[in-house]
């Protein structure tokens, strides 16, 4: 079945949020379209990995490396589990192809009580990793606009298609909730969850 490119991207960044909840990390994952046409994605998880990592001969913090440097394997676990010994992702390319196809692109942790932040265009730098204070939370935000030189339709984001994708990730995932809402639209939020057998 054909998948909308933006579609393609939300699902990229859903799939390995799912991975992280069959190991047990997070019980949540809430998808929003945002009115000013971003997407926002959560999970309720541990917050990305705030180390650093030898990069092209530096220490840069790993998140960074995670989501720019298509040379390294299973680096998406860096941004949403523990502990990168864990698991190689089969989703690792997925969110830096997101990051580099989008206008627009931040990643935010929650994690043991502070929240730090890095942002991107089309893949490129734009704000370092940096705390942004102190926070109650805990997970991993993701949040991107879709390059509109790359898509100049995404104004027609089809929001029907997302939600029956959604769906069939829950039902996938027995236990897990996904919440979806649409603010552009006014849609009410739409909650998919399987119970376990």
């Amino acid at each position: 079945m054909y998948l909308s490119a933006e579609c393609r991207m939300v699902y990229e960044v859903v799939e390995p949020m799912v991975d992280n909840f069959v190991l047990g990390y997070c019980s949540t994952i809430r998808v929003t379209l945002k009115a000013d046409r971003f997407i926002c994605i959560e999970v309720d998880g541990t917050g990305f990995d705030l180390g650093e990592r030898s990069y092209g001969g530096i220490m840069v913090p790993r998140v960074y490396a995670s989501l720019t440097d298509f040379r390294t394997v299973g680096g998406v676990q860096e941004i949403f589990w523990p502990n990168e010994e864990l698991v190689h992702s089969a989703h690792s390319a997925g969110i830096r192809c997101v990051n580099a196809l989008s206008a627009c692109f931040s990643a935010e942790s929650h994690c043991g009580g502070a929240c730090h932040t890095i942002r991107f265009a089309q893949g490129r730098l734009t704000q370092p990793l940096r705390s942004e204070g102190k926070t109650t939370r805990q997970g991993t935000v993701i949040t991107f606009l879709p390059d509109p030189e790359i898509f100049p339709d995404h104004s027609v984001f089809d929001s029907e298609e997302l939600a029956r994708n959604l769906k069939h990730f829950a039902i996938m995932g027995p236990g897990l909730n996904i919440l979806f809402s649409n603010e552009y639209t006014g849609q009410p939020e739409q909650v998919f969850f399987a119970p376990e057998n």
